[in-house]
């Protein structure tokens, strides 16, 4: 089994790095679609996280794209009670995420 080769990007700011995130997230949404493959994205909290997600709504309000094969993940390590500040899903709903209009399931 071959891997791909890695990529270290760096940028000068967490907006910059935000913003390459979303650029490299809508190009592997287009790229999976036209290639008729699903796309799974784990999502974390945080700063970055939010950061990552509003780039994302940035780019799809920018030029819509097919969200129809696109499954999200949460990623953390912790359980806290719906709408905690400190939670996955509240940041990401924060930072846009109700604006790509995904189906709930």
């Amino acid at each position: 089994m071959s891997s791909a080769p890695v990529e270290v990007v760096v940028e000068p700011g967490k907006t910059e790095l935000a913003a390459a995130v979303g650029r490299r997230l809508r190009a592997v949404v287009e790229e999976a679609t036209a290639a008729g493959r699903p796309v799974e994205i784990g999502l974390t909290g945080g700063s970055m996280g939010g950061a990552s997600v509003a780039a994302l709504v940035a780019e799809h309000e920018r030029e819509p794209l097919d969200l129809s094969a696109v499954g999200l993940w949460w990623g953390d390590e912790r359980y806290l009670p719906s709408g905690d500040p400190e939670r996955n899903d509240t940041q990401a709903d924060e930072a846009g995420l109700p604006r790509l209009a995904l189906p709930a399931d």
